[in-house]
């Protein structure tokens, strides 16, 4: 009888274990796990989707790439300055470059056309954020477009694509 306590005990001690380092996993990697990335147009240019976390590096920095450069060129100097636009060029092409060796060293057919593929799409997608011609178009965005800033930023930094 004590040992099917003691089993018990120990299971439940192992089970709580288990749950509080998947709620802290969740606390602390919570915009790793479910960031919202551009979507694919559906229904309008503006949609989201939850970012699957398959989804390979290569086609992350490809992403990054997009917004950064799209940033720099359209982004309104209120929301982004001349020397960050300066900074996003240039990070811009590091996503880039880093994108292509990542494909490249991974063996992915035709690493340049993937990657030109994703990096176009996604440009598309944020040329249409920083439009602002009337002051209603996509005044909600720019919160949301400064976070996926911060977030290229914080994957930039972790993947070495950059030092700031």
């Amino acid at each position: 009888m004590a040992g099917s306590t003691r089993f018990n005990i120990n299971s439940l001690c192992l089970l709580l274990g288990l749950i509080l380092c998947f709620n802290i996993a969740l606390l602390y990697s919570g915009p790793a796990l479910a960031h919202i990335v551009p979507g694919d147009g559906q229904g309008h240019d503006f949609e989201h989707y939850t970012s699957d976390p398959a989804q390979p590096l290569y086609s992350k920095m490809a992403e990054c790439a997009a917004i950064y450069k799209t940033t720099a060129r359209y982004a309104i100097d209120a929301v982004v300055n001349a020397d960050e636009k300066q900074t996003f060029t240039a990070h811009a092409e590091a996503f880039k470059s880093k994108a292509l060796h990542i494909a490249t060293k991974m063996d992915i057919s035709d690493p340049e056309q993937q990657i030109t593929t994703r990096y176009n799409h996604v440009y598309k997608i944020w040329r249409g954020r920083w439009d602002f011609k009337n002051e209603q178009d996509n005044l909600g965005l720019i919160w949301d477009n400064r976070a996926w800033m911060n977030y290229c930023k914080k994957t930039g930094r972790s993947y070495n694509v950059f030092v700031d």
